[in-house]
């Protein structure tokens, strides 16, 4: 897709400012079980009953705790990530992170690469196993950025059924899921471009010519989309007003 790797490249990047003087208050400082709590000033994540199963994923393990702040409208944040090895008891990671102001933290697992014999090696991309918002404006960040990924990856997955296809455009929603079923359960069909998807899915609509839509709703009923009208791209994923391009 002519956009493609320009638009993951910038997802890298991805700047999302915090909406101001929201009137939905989004919880923080604990996420599925993961809570963050302060000890003798640093930071520490404490993993609750409800998630055991998540941490045993981990014990023993070396992972990533990155705590941060929400970049500013140039994409500049402070914080800082270090490893820590999880211990098998008890289910707490203790970081040496003292600073102050802090919006979010992330526990993930390390990129590494896989050995095995009489095949060649493999390169596993980090993981992110958790994200916890210590304040309002990591929590609006962290939804927003987690409904960005979901949007980049349907797209990633509508570029890889045309691709296998050998499409010239996209993909229709029946094409996507006949080949990924498993999508189905959060990807939805649109209607028409503007249309809003329900909460917690992701809206794909394709005409079969040249317009397509892939639209989600951030847990303050903002619409975010990424979508093409002919050369034209609009997307306001990057920001608070949309970004338009057009083509050569």
């Amino acid at each position: 897709m002519r956009w493609l790797t320009g638009l993951l490249a910038a997802s890298a990047l991805l700047v999302v400012p915090t909406a101001a003087g929201a009137q939905v208050e989004l919880p923080v400082g604990e996420a599925d079980g993961v809570r963050v709590v302060r000890e003798h000033k640093a930071i520490v994540i404490v993993f609750t009953k409800p998630a055991d199963r998540l941490y045993k994923r981990i014990a023993g393990k070396s992972v990533v705790v990155e705590c941060s702040n929400v970049p500013n409208r140039n994409g500049v944040s402070s914080g800082g990530s270090e490893r820590v090895r999880a211990p098998r008891r008890p289910h707490r990671l203790v970081t040496g992170e003292a600073s102050r102001r802090i919006d979010y933290c992330t526990v993930s697992l390390p990129a590494h690469t896989v050995r095995r014999p009489g095949r060649r090696l493999r390169r596993v991309a980090a993981r992110q196993l958790v994200a916890i918002p210590l304040t309002q404006e990591g929590a609006v960040y962290l939804d927003r950025e987690e409904k960005s990924k979901s949007i980049f990856g349907v797209l990633l997955a509508a570029d890889s059924v045309a691709v296998r296809l050998k499409l010239d455009g996209f993909p229709t929603y029946a094409q996507i899921v006949d080949r990924y079923p498993k999508l189905s359960r959060v990807v939805v069909a649109l209607p028409a471009p503007e249309a809003v998807p329900p909460p917690g899915k992701v809206g794909y609509f394709y005409d079969g010519a040249s317009r397509l839509t892939i639209a989600a709703v951030s847990a303050l009923g903002t619409r975010l989309f990424i979508a093409w009208d002919g050369d034209v791209l609009s997307t306001n994923l990057f920001g608070p007003s949309p970004l338009i391009v057009s083509g050569p």
